[in-house]
Order: structure tokens, then C-alpha cells, then sequence
């Protein structure tokens, strides 16, 4: 397990521009994601908000032992590999998640920044916690009614 902790106050800067690409540490952190996605192919990687929650999770709670895993929300920064791309719905469904930043990487794990301020929504439900999570919780509850009858 890898664990890298940086502040999030800070990580961007608030002034810039929306459409902007991160600059500085930012994109330093994101590209170090990247490559480390691309050199180690992992199911699944996620961020986590020490603000809300302090304690840092376990690593049964990052690293999924199982595909699929369990996800209520979309973390901000997330990369997901082929068994969870097909979970969501598929390659193509999951490139058009609406998020700041979808990016198919090198070796077919499609990286999702869900907003370009970490964290900024963390409270509420996003468009991608709509456009992954509850297309899977819809096409789950489909497929029981479809058991069921």
C-alpha cells in the first residue's frame, strides 16, 4: 500500500480559472498518480479527505480484495482499471462521466477528477456520484426485479 498525504488547502490555487490545468505540486501529484497507475496497474485508487476524515483508512478500505467493490460516492481523484470500467457500465459510458477531468491512461485505466478544487462538494452528491454510482444501484435493482420474475 502507498500512502500519500498532502494538505488540501493550498493544493490549488482558488483564483485560477476553472478550465485551467493544475500547475505546481498539483500537477506534480496527478501525474505521479498516473504514472504509478500505469508502472503498477491497480484495480483501483482512490483519495481520501483527512479533513472530514481524520483517521487514515485501513488498507482493507482502499484496496479492494473484490471487484465490485463497494462505492456510495465517487471520490475527487479516482482511477479505475477494466473489472471496475465494465462495473460502471462499460468504457465508454464511464469516458463521459461528468467531471473536471476524464482521462483514459496508458494502460486502459480511465483516471476521474471529479472537481478541479479537492474535495469542493464532498458534501453533496456530484453529476459523476449520478452518472456511476446510481447508474450501477439502477442496473443492480434491475437485475433482482428481472430474477424475481
Amino acid at each position: 500500500m502507498l500512502n500519500i498525504k498532502t494538505p488540501a488547502n493550498g493544493f490549488v490555487s482558488t483564483d485560477a480559472d476553472p478550465d485551467n490545468e493544475y500547475t505546481g505540486f498539483a500537477r506534480d501529484f496527478v501525474n505521479l498518480i498516473r504514472d504509478l497507475t500505469v508502472e503498477l496497474d491497480p484495480v483501483y485508487v482512490s483519495t481520501h479527505n483527512t479533513h472530514v476524515e481524520p483517521n487514515t483508512p485501513s488498507p482493507e478500505t482502499v484496496i479492494p480484495f473484490e471487484t465490485p467493490i463497494e462505492l456510495e460516492r465517487i471520490p475527487w481523484l479516482g482511477v479505475y482499471s477494466e473489472p471496475l470500467i465494465d462495473w460502471f457500465g462499460g468504457r465508454d459510458h464511464v469516458l463521459e462521466t461528468p467531471a473536471w477531468k476524464v482521462t483514459e491512461l496508458e494502460n486502459g485505466s480511465i483516471l476521474i477528477i471529479t472537481t478541479r478544487t479537492p474535495w469542493k462538494g464532498y458534501h453533496s452528491k456530484l453529476p459523476a456520484d449520478d452518472h456511476l454510482v446510481d447508474h450501477v444501484e439502477s442496473r443492480e435493482a434491475a437485475n433482482v426485479l428481472e430474477r424475481g420474475s
